[in-house]
């Protein structure tokens, strides 16, 4: 599936599959991903170091507590974080850098007292961190593709994500 962030725009678009998809009981999520070259962009001064959102889930509400993949596109590649929120702190950990068209398979997941982040190329590990967890509300909502900071794509931006069972 193809998530497009059209040029002037924040939101994702596929509404139906993330209405359908909208309470997150589980707290995990996997997608296998791929960074097209439209995820290529410039912006001025440090808004080019701005984290957009890819994929995550609240833990209650997602500016209170919450976990996702953040990734941004600096020196030719993409930037993977970890972006989140505990008790209404916002904190990101750098991940590893992606090679722009490959498919990676991207797991987040809330555990006790850590949210994992998990990394795999051809399914062989790249990069695993795990960041502090204090809330552990078990109800919460996904959370999908957004393009921002305070900038609105620059372009339409687009990013195949197929969810791993």
């Amino acid at each position: 599936m193809i998530f497009t962030i059209k040029k002037d725009q924040h939101f994702s678009n596929q509404f139906c599959f993330k209405m359908l998809n909208l309470l997150n009981i589980s707290k995990n999520q996997a997608f296998t991903t791929t960074f097209t070259n439209s995820c290529i962009y410039t912006l001025p001064n440090s808004d080019q170091e701005d984290i957009n959102k890819l994929f995550g889930f609240s833990c209650g509400m997602h500016h209170k507590n919450s976990a996702r993949f953040g990734w941004s596109y600096i020196n030719n590649k993409i930037q993977l974080w970890a972006y989140y929120y505990n008790d209404t702190q916002r904190y990101n950990t750098y991940i590893t850098s992606l090679e722009l068209n490959k498919p990676y398979q991207l797991y987040l997941n809330a555990l006790e007292s850590y949210y994992e982040f998990l990394v795999e190329h051809d399914y062989a590990v790249v990069a695993r961190i795990k960041v502090p967890r204090k809330n552990k509300k078990t109800i919460g909502y996904n959370l999908w593709p957004y393009f921002g900071g305070n900038n609105s794509a620059p372009h339409d931006i687009k990013i195949q994500m197929v969810k791993i069972d």
